[in-house]
């Protein structure tokens, strides 16, 4: 395995401050490596970057949804009026209300999120992977499985959840860890959540997914968020995790990971951005131009920047 490489530097006054190690891998529909750094066999959890999949278990059991209510099933959202809306849609439509979730009651992801919810009485519904929890309980309701316990490993859906994982990333996932959320989280690594991510662009069997989440990146994230940003300059998916990591699909091109071992989300993202844009797939590259050049502010005023796979 190789060491780990340079995936982000941030350059202020033309000193380079900080510099974020990690790996990414970009396979193509066949499983060919198309783009490759760093060790991208180091062991992670995937977090929320396999949202895309656990929101495929619940399509499989039979529940019928829109795509937009896919694109929040698969989501890390930021608690925007539309995603608090669609998830309490969700439950009632199975008869269930925001208390059967058992995701914390938040805080929202994001600061603009949290100003505007800060006089509510706190709601699972706030919390980023509310949509996940909600769409699992509409399988256990369709299915028959209990409701109580969604978040044990060994429950139906979890199970069903990890066999898909393990046969899209082609490792062993478990035994799970637990996710910010509660939820299982499974094991694996940036090599297995390429293969992960290729199969989300190449395989029939996600469509309904791959189709909302890039109809609908909003819905999978918020407004103004990084991925979205990476989603729609290169008309595909994009899914952060957690700790650094982010999944981006190409449409008919390829599927990439990215982590940062040092957990900044934000080099990851430049990263995926710079990867994006040398692979070609971005069709107009102003688009990625604050991620791929992302300014660093000094007094108000430009004092460097970022810089990616320097």
């Amino acid at each position: 395995m190789g060491a780990p490489d340079v995936l982000a530097v941030q350059v202020r006054s033309g000193l380079v401050e900080a510099t974020h190690h990690g790996a990414a891998m970009a396979l193509g529909p066949r499983g060919e490596v198309i783009f490759s750094v760093g060790d991208v066999e180091r062991p992670l959890f995937y977090r929320s970057a396999i949202k895309p999949f656990q929101a495929t278990i619940v399509l499989e059991s039979g529940v019928e949804l829109t795509d937009e209510e896919v694109a929040v099933a698969a989501s890390s959202h930021v608690a925007e009026p539309v995603h608090m809306e669609i998830v309490h849609s969700m439950l009632a439509r199975v008869g269930l209300d925001s208390s059967f979730l058992r995701c914390p009651p938040g805080p929202a992801l994001v600061e603009s999120s949290r100003l505007r919810l800060q006089d509510a009485k706190p709601d699972p519904v706030h919390h980023m992977c509310s949509g996940k929890h909600a769409a699992m309980l509409m399988a256990c309701v369709e299915r028959g499985w209990p409701v109580e316990t969604y978040l044990d490993p060994d429950h139906p859906g979890q199970l069903a959840i990890l066999d898909l994982v393990e046969e899209v990333t082609g490792e062993r996932a478990g035994p799970p860890g637990i996710d910010g959320c509660g939820y299982p989280t499974l094991r694996g690594s940036v090599q297995g959540m390429a293969r992960a991510f290729a199969r989300l662009m190449f395989d029939d069997r996600f469509t309904r997914v791959r189709v909302a989440m890039t109809r609908f990146p909003a819905l999978a994230s918020g407004t103004g968020r990084s991925e979205v940003a990476i989603a729609g300059a290169i008309d595909g998916v994009c899914k952060t995790g957690a700790a650094g990591l982010l999944g981006v699909g190409a449409p008919g091109r390829f599927g990439l990971a990215v982590r940062s071992f040092d957990g900044s989300d934000m080099a990851a993202a430049v990263a995926a951005a710079e990867i994006c844009f040398r692979l070609g797939v971005v069709a107009v590259p102003e688009r990625l131009d604050n991620l791929r050049h992302r300014p660093l502010m000094g007094g108000g005023a430009v004092a460097g920047q970022w810089k990616a796979l320097p």
